[in-house]
């Protein structure tokens, strides 16, 4: 009997450490969410569906060989996830979708970040309570700073960190 594949979820596959050429070939799609982060936190709705296309671009532009090992499964079970939590960004016709679409880029960003830290640089775990119907929400952060991508404007100091990777 062969052995049979099935399809592994970040949530599942154990922590792993990255070589450097693996998370600098992540730099760019960090880069692009930090700016999506940005672009929601100030209500720009033009440049956070910009920023969502070219997350999706540095995502098919990183090269899987990068990962070798249990990092391969972890990066293919990333790609995967991450992929269908893009997807739907570029239909969006108005900002309240592209931030609806953020928190599950936003969980499955976290998970990976959480099974491969730490990085070079502090990365700051952010929750607002009142996200998501007061379901709350989670994002992530270079700065202490809280700029909420969930409401922007309206509520953009609303949030907490709770949690730190470094």
């Amino acid at each position: 009997m062969g052995k049979q594949f099935r399809e592994m979820h970040l949530q599942q596959i154990e922590k792993v450490s990255l070589t450097d050429e693996a998370k600098k070939a992540l730099q760019p799609l960090f880069k692009s969410y930090f700016s999506l982060k940005e672009h929601l936190a100030e209500d720009n709705f033009e440049n956070a569906k910009e920023s969502g296309k070219e997350l999706e671009e540095a995502l098919g532009k990183i090269n899987m060989k990068q990962f070798e090992g249990k990092a391969h499964e972890l990066w293919m079970a990333f790609e995967k996830q991450m992929k269908t939590a893009l997807e739907p960004v570029n239909n969006q016709k108005e900002i309240e979708g592209i931030r609806t679409h953020f928190q599950t880029i936003s969980d499955v960003l976290i998970q990976f970040i959480e099974k491969t830290g730490p990085y070079d640089e502090v990365i700051y775990v952010q929750h607002c309570p009142m996200a998501d119907n007061d379901n709350g929400a989670d994002w992530l952060s270079l700065s202490k700073e809280i700029k909420n991508p969930y409401f922007g404007s309206m509520m953009l100091k609303c949030g907490e960190i709770v949690q730190v990777i470094e």
